[in-house]
């Protein structure tokens, strides 16, 4: 899979500075479908947060 940042549309942002935002971008759209992949493995929703103790496992 190749992820080019300049597919993505940032509104704002000069060209001149897209290099600093390219690591930020590609990080969030390689965690987002991580995050998707594990939701569907696990059957587990990422947005529930579960802590030490409160929730039978």
């Amino acid at each position: 899979m190749i992820l080019d940042t300049k597919d993505y549309e940032l509104k704002g942002i000069d060209e001149e500075f897209r290099w600093i935002l390219a690591p930020t971008i590609s990080s969030t759209l390689l965690v987002d479908r991580l995050a998707r992949h594990y939701e569907k493995y696990t059957g587990h929703n990422l947005d529930m947060r579960r802590y030490y103790r409160q929730f039978d496992y």
